[in-house]
């Protein structure tokens, strides 16, 4: 695992990046990706992604809505065709819907994406 509040690591290989401030839920994530034998990075912001996108070579994004200095439209377009799962509170419907219209291959809530995170890593980095 890599922690990537540094987003300067060029030789990064990381299966995952998670854009992510909260270390609770990312605490979590990080334990089932590793958990699965999967390799994870985190951002905690979204330039720092950004930055990470361009240095790294990930099979999957993983983004927290509610994330600060968040700009979907910039991280989804910097995701290129990497699927990108984006999750955030049921209650903040316009990041919900900012994150479809940015083109995310899936939105979730946080209630969803908590339940189901496993089956999110297993199925889009073995690209099933």
């Amino acid at each position: 695992m890599t922690d990537a509040n540094d987003a300067t690591n060029p030789a990064d290989t990381s299966d995952v990046l998670l854009v992510s401030a909260d270390l609770f839920l990312g605490s979590r994530v990080r334990g089932a990706a590793e958990a699965a034998g999967r390799s994870i990075d985190v951002a905690a912001s979204g330039d720092a992604a950004i930055s990470r996108l361009i240095a790294g070579h990930y099979r999957l994004v993983l983004i927290d809505l509610e994330t600060p200095g968040l700009d979907i439209g910039a991280l989804r377009q910097s995701c290129g065709e990497r699927p990108v799962v984006a999750y955030g509170p049921h209650v903040r419907v316009p990041l919900l819907t900012s994150a479809r219209q940015a083109g995310c291959n899936e939105v979730l809530t946080r209630g969803q994406f908590d339940a189901s995170m496993h089956e999110v890593l297993a199925r889009d980095v073995d690209g099933e």
